[in-house]
């Protein structure tokens, strides 16, 4: 009798074929793009520059000291700056971006995911125009990017919650939040989340796990406070975001942009077609403040954020409408031709199919939760109202895992025979929340589909899940046991 052998490729091995694609797909696109390692269009480069210098954190061409900007990425660059250095800084954006290919793989192991989801996921990320397109650019989404696939493999684990493991979860949100603040909002979300399943369970004798709540807490303590008191000395406020909050929020809520986009056609740009444009409006907010006599950076924030918030209270209909127009913003399927004259119409075009398939993919996977959820499978209920706490003695999780109370494991990998702890549902919880955290956050603030980007990793997760769900009678169909299997 002849033995039998398995011709398929082993799943490492494909998993090596797509991190060779994305390595050579970020070296090509590098290379096309080498000069932009030397545009600096958020500042990011002279304040590295700076840093390298021993002038601080500091206005660039200066030793002003400031907190305009996040400190995370400029601390991480400051070593590699100089315009003599851009292929050490070429050479570290490729390896950040490459690196989060393989911490979403093992993201998408911890979710049960079989091994063509996995390396779909992996392949999402691998071609993902917008991470592909920011590999040039000193700017902070491939870091992000990599700092959210970080923050999804600590908060996805199967394994028994521990403090341990929540100090590491939290000191990684802490290196999130300090590289673009708006990481703030999961944590909101995540908290408000936690509130209500307290709430909810309470009158169960349930309770909160303390120590992993302070080690959580400690964990971003640590990493965010450094900022704070660095702040709290040379600018006089324990600022623990930046002082770029307010401004963002007034970008997205004014007059000058609700008349010449908001109330416009679908499709317009401030790009002065419709008016005297964004640039004139942001000299008349600089005339505006001298005039007021607003001096110094943290002024200046918080009266660009009442400016903000004045406008949005005098016309609460257009700031909805710019709601819906910023969220189209964010989630855009490709981009707009006067906004980037220098790709063609084939590209632009192929961006856009390659990201409608992709969102038809990601309301995929979030029905197929949804889904998941209200058929009510047995004991999901109670999972889902025992993520952040647990019964007297028991073992709840606010790190991010499920908990001992686990529902209807995933059908999809070998865990579900047997080999190993099952997967729950409420291990998805983090990407979702997450994705609806930052898209609510650029309703408020501005928005482009940029400020997706560093989401991408659980976006990716969500929209594989499309393929990877259970059936309503809770066991696998024989497609999904095929995508399971190895």
């Amino acid at each position: 009798m002849k033995p039998k052998f398995n011709r398929q490729p082993s799943e490492r091995l494909l998993l090596a074929a797509l991190l060779l694609i994305g390595l050579l797909l970020r070296i090509a696109v590098t290379a096309f793009s080498y000069e932009n390692l030397l545009t600096d269009p958020d500042a990011y480069l002279t304040l590295a520059q700076g840093i390298a210098a021993g002038h601080g954190f500091a206005v660039p061409g200066s030793e002003v000291p400031t907190a305009f900007r996040p400190p995370l990425y400029p601390l991480l660059i400051s070593w590699c700056a100089q315009p003599s250095q851009r292929f050490l800084l070429a050479a570290f954006q490729i390896a950040i971006s490459l690196a989060t290919l393989p911490v979403v793989w093992l993201c998408a192991k911890q979710l049960g995911l079989g091994k063509f989801a996995r390396l779909a996921a992996v392949a999402c990320l691998a071609i993902d125009p917008l991470l592909l397109r920011y590999v040039p650019f000193p700017m902070t989404e491939t870091t992000c990017a990599l700092l959210v696939a970080c923050l999804l493999l600590c908060m996805t684990s199967p394994a028994k919650p521990t403090a341990r493991r929540s100090f590491v979860t939290g000191v990684v949100f802490g290196l999130c939040v300090l590289s673009r603040p708006t990481f703030w909002a999961f944590g909101a979300f995540y908290a408000g989340y936690a509130f209500a399943v307290f709430a909810a369970s309470s009158s169960r004798g349930w309770e909160i796990p303390w120590k992993r709540l302070i080690a959580g807490l400690a964990g971003i303590v640590l990493c965010v406070s450094p900022w704070a008191i660095r702040n709290a000395q040379v600018l006089g406020k324990p600022i623990v975001m930046t002082t770029h909050g307010g401004y963002t929020l007034l970008l997205g809520n004014n007059e000058a942009f609700y008349r010449e986009v908001v109330r416009q056609p679908f499709g317009t740009i401030w790009d002065g077609s419709k008016g005297p444009g964004q640039s004139a409006w942001m000299d008349s907010v600089e005339a505006e403040r001298h005039l007021a006599g607003i001096s110094g950076e943290v002024e200046a924030d918080r009266w660009m954020s009442a400016k903000a918030w004045d406008t949005i209270l005098l016309d609460p209909v257009t700031f909805q409408k710019a709601c819906l127009l910023k969220f189209c913003w964010f989630w855009n399927i490709a981009p707009h031709a006067a906004a980037a004259p220098s790709l063609s119409a084939i590209v632009r075009y192929a961006v856009g199919i390659y990201y409608v398939g992709l969102w038809l993919c990601l309301l995929g996977g979030m029905f197929r939760l949804v889904e998941r959820w209200s058929y009510g499978e047995p004991g999901l209920s109670q999972n889902l109202s025992s993520k952040a706490i647990g019964p007297s003695g028991g073992d709840a999780d606010i790190s991010g895992s499920h908990d001992n109370f686990a529902p209807h494991p995933l059908p999809l990998s070998p865990e579900y025979r047997g080999e190993g702890r099952p997967h729950s549902l409420s291990q998805w919880r983090a990407p979702v929340l997450l994705v609806l955290a930052m898209t609510c956050a650029h309703l408020l603030y501005w928005s482009d589909a940029r400020m997706r980007a560093p989401i991408m990793p659980a976006v990716a997760l969500i929209a594989v899940a499309a393929f990877a769900g259970p059936s309503k009678s809770g066991t696998a169909t024989p497609a999904e046991q095929s995508i399971g299997t190895y």
